[in-house]
């Protein structure tokens, strides 16, 4: 931790220490609940989206838009190809993944 700046938490009137990020880990914590589908986000961590994941994973090596480009860049991200928006049958359907970079992932998330 030797060289690492400490800073306030961005929420107002908080005077506690920022763990990671901008703030405090309460108001984090309170931030990520007020986020639009929390509850659905839990499905991440479990472990049957674990095995789904690794199996698209294996079954898609290299990112297919990098291939576009005629470019080899390993897949690290699993992507919902029609954004799921809390529909477990979207969600876990494996016809609806497909392995993705980092950077595409990122590009194609953002702007949904």
């Amino acid at each position: 931790m030797h060289g690492r700046t400490h800073r306030f938490c961005a929420f107002p009137r908080c005077g506690a220490l920022a763990t990671s990020g901008s703030h405090c880990r309460a108001h984090a914590a309170r931030r990520e609940r007020l986020r639009p589908l929390f509850d659905v986000r839990r499905w991440y961590r479990t472990k049957r989206w674990s095995v789904l994941r690794a199996h698209v994973l294996r079954q898609c090596l290299w990112c297919p838009l990098c291939a576009v480009d005629h470019i080899r860049t390993r897949t690290t991200d699993c992507d919902h190809i029609v954004p799921h928006r809390g529909d477990p049958l979207l969600f876990w359907d494996e016809a609806n993944l497909q392995g993705l970079c980092q950077r595409h992932h990122a590009q194609k998330s953002g702007g949904e």
